[in-house]
């Protein structure tokens, strides 16, 4: 849905690569059941997301 809304206004929508970091792998990107934000990034999964964001923004030609 996200995706579809910003390819309608000529947006971009990147995708952090997570793969390998899955919720249970021994290096999740995202925080457990139990921990204080459950399912919202680690640190290394916001780092997966700012890199993603910003090759994103120098694409050529966006």
């Amino acid at each position: 849905m996200l995706a579809k809304g910003a390819a309608q206004f000529r947006f971009s929508s990147p995708q952090p690569d997570f793969a390998g970091h899955q919720l249970c792998t021994p290096q999740p990107y995202v925080q457990g059941l139990d921990a204080a934000a459950p399912f919202h990034p680690t640190v290394l999964g916001q780092l997966a997301i700012a890199l993603a964001d910003q090759a994103a923004v120098h694409q050529p030609g966006a």
